[in-house]
């Protein structure tokens, strides 16, 4: 990934006209896509076209974490709260599918939220995601 794409990732993705330039591109290392590397930073911005940023939110990095394990992790919640709103755009199983997917530790969003007591997290996670309820 390149220095450019890489930090408008830091600065939450709010320049347009980078984010076309990502496709299949991750960070060395960790093997992070850019929607990686907003959670990570906490700035991740509502954008118009985020539709196109769908496709991140199911990837995968080393680790086996997903953007929204990151954001749930490092307790940034309006980043789960962005990620949440774009989740609802999927299906309903694709939706379930995040939310319970695991990464290498077994560790779901709402697993790694709790053990890191982000409280907020928690709480925004069971309300705004029905699929925790019986």
């Amino acid at each position: 990934m390149d220095g450019e794409l890489y930090n408008a990732a830091i600065d939450g993705l709010s320049d347009h006209n980078l984010i076309g330039n990502a496709d299949n591109i991750r960070s060395s290392g960790q093997n992070n896509t850019i929607l990686h590397i907003a959670a990570i930073s906490g700035k991740l911005r509502r954008l118009e076209e985020d539709d196109y940023l769908l496709r991140f939110l199911y990837e995968q990095n080393n680790e086996g974490n997903t953007p929204f394990h990151i954001a749930s992790k490092l307790g940034h919640l309006e980043t789960v709260r962005i990620l949440v709103e774009m989740a609802r755009k999927t299906d309903v199983e694709q939706n379930k599918r995040l939310l319970i997917m695991q990464n290498n530790e077994k560790d779901t969003v709402l697993h790694e939220a709790v053990s890191h007591n982000h409280l907020e997290v928690v709480k925004l996670l069971i309300e705004r995601t029905p699929i925790w309820l019986p």
